[in-house]
This record gives structure tokens, sequence and C-alpha cells, in this order.
């Protein structure tokens, strides 16, 4: 007779874990409390989580489900409002709604006053919407303590509400549909903005992706907003003749990450979650194989 299965969490055990979490990403910027980071990192240093937060979320990837499923990636716009709506507390404007602590924080809430189902959907429909992407995205990133911070959310997500859609009243958040740069007038910049919204290509392509695949080319390094960032990358590869190797290398970074989600398909969520993420990869695959064959025959004519 085999051992037997470890019984899942209750209502009751996963109410702290959540709270745990949302009080770590919300107030992570002011500091971390240490007996609440020590159960990450036992060897943790309060001041360097601190400085690691804002490299992680202020100047690396926002804990923001708009940043994810807005067509602009704006918070406070439509997504935000949607969130705050199925809270039901009169957030639907109001910016907290759309940060992934004050979603996790909910559903505590939710499981502290017994309302299961309620807390189930809205991790279902919510949260994990958008958390999956951000997780794989943040995977990458050199924050080691924020990356098993996200990636205990992720886990206790799955494991709560991941398994199955809930049912009939199951109405998932949807990245929004993000028209391909490719009509006749499109150029770089167009690209570039295209490249820098996570519902058109899939993920989130952040400064550090784009300094790494630069710093392998040696090209210069952009300034401004991160799409002028990707902008001043795609030009850069097109004055130093290296348009085809630096689609390379952001093709390179949706693989891995379209890899990533697949591989959270078959051990965390099912794949109606991952599937829109993956569909629009696919199609951020598709956008640089075309920028890349425009530089091909650039090159080729070039030569002739």
């Amino acid at each position: 007779m085999g051992a037997a299965r470890p019984t899942a969490p209750t209502d009751a055990a996963r109410a702290p874990g959540y709270d745990a979490l949302a009080s770590l990403l919300e107030h992570g910027a002011r500091g971390v409390e240490p007996d609440l980071a020590r159960l990450f990192d036992p060897s943790a240093d309060p001041g360097e989580l601190r400085s690691q937060y804002v490299a992680a979320f202020d100047l690396g990837i926002p804990p923001y489900a708009s940043a994810f499923l807005e067509a602009d990636r704006c918070v406070g716009s439509a997504v935000t409002a949607a969130i705050g709506d199925r809270m039901g507390n009169g957030a639907g404007t109001e910016l907290a709604a759309c940060h992934i602590s004050a979603q996790l924080r909910h559903v505590a809430g939710l499981l502290v006053s017994e309302q299961s189902e309620a807390a189930a959907l809205f991790v279902h429909d919510v949260i994990l919407a958008w958390l999956p992407a951000f997780s794989v995205a943040l995977q990458e990133q050199a924050v080691p303590f924020w990356r098993a911070v996200v990636r205990q959310a992720l886990d206790l997500a799955s494991d709560h509400a991941g398994a199955t859609a809930p049912g009939q009243w199951s109405a998932p958040l949807q990245p929004a549909e993000v028209a391909k740069p490719l009509g006749e007038t499109s150029g770089l910049a167009d690209i570039a903005q295209w490249l820098a919204t996570p519902a058109a290509v899939g993920t989130f392509i952040s400064d550090r992706d784009v300094v790494a695949i630069g710093r392998v080319l040696e090209l210069p390094r952009g300034f401004g907003s991160r799409p002028q960032r990707i902008e001043t990358l795609l030009r850069s590869a097109v004055d130093y003749g290296a348009l085809s190797a630096a689609t390379d290398g952001i093709a390179a970074v949706l693989k891995r990450r379209r890899g990533a989600l697949l591989e959270l398909s078959k051990t965390h969520v099912h794949m109606g979650i991952v599937a829109p993420w993956v569909q629009r990869l696919d199609t951020g695959l598709e956008v640089i194989g075309t920028l890349a064959e425009a530089a091909r025959r650039k090159d080729e004519s070039s030569e002739d």
C-alpha cells in the first residue's frame, strides 16, 4: 500500500498564508518584518530586502494586474475598475485594487469570513489571470528573495484554485487584444511599443532583459522609458548591422517564458490559465520572426 497523500490545506490554513504574502508585498519598500522575512530566508537582511524590492518592482516588473492585462499598461483604467468591482468594496477606481498585495489580502479576508467559493473564484479569475506571467518574468530578475515570495504566492494560489475552472460563474480576466505592428506605416517605434506591452507580446520584457541583449551585442544603452529603451536597442542594432542578432536575443526571452508557462500548466494550473499568454508569446515570436526576415533581406540586398 502506498504512502498516504498529503491532506490539502484548509481555508483556515490558507488565510494566514495569503495575509503574510500580502504584507510582504505591500510593505517591502518601507521595510520587512524580520521574523516574516526569515520564513523565506533565515539570513535575510531587511535593509537589503528594501533595495531589492525597489529593483524588483519599482524599477523592474510592476506588481500590478493592469501592467500585464491592459493594452496601454496603465494602472487605474478598466482592469483596475473591474478588479475593484469584483472585490465589492468600493475600490473600483483605486490603484490599490490592481496591486498583487491587495488581491492576496482580499482572498485572506474572504477565507476568514468563510466565503470559500467566492475566494476560489477570485483567485482563479483575477489573481491567476496574470500571476503566472508575472512570476515567470520575475524569475529571470536578480532579486532572489522577492522571486521566492512571488513564487510562493503562485504556489498558494495554484494549489487553491488552479487545477480546474470553478464552474459556470467563472469569467477570468483576459489580456487585451493588441494589433500586431506589421502595417505598411509601422516603424521601429511602433514595434518597440508593442514589445513593451505584455498583453501584446505575452510577457514583460524588462530593462534587465534589454540591457542583457545589448551587452552581448555591444550596443549602446538607451535612456528614457522602457519602450524607448527597446526602440534604442532596435535602432542601434540596425546601425551596427546586428538586427538579426538582436531579434534572436528577444526571441530567446520569449521562448524561455513560453517554456516556463507550459511547465506551469503541468505542475501548477490548468492549460486554460496559461493559454492566453502562450498564444501571445507565439504572436510575439511571429512578429520578431518577421522583423528578422526583413533584416535578412536588407542584408542580402546590400551585398548585391
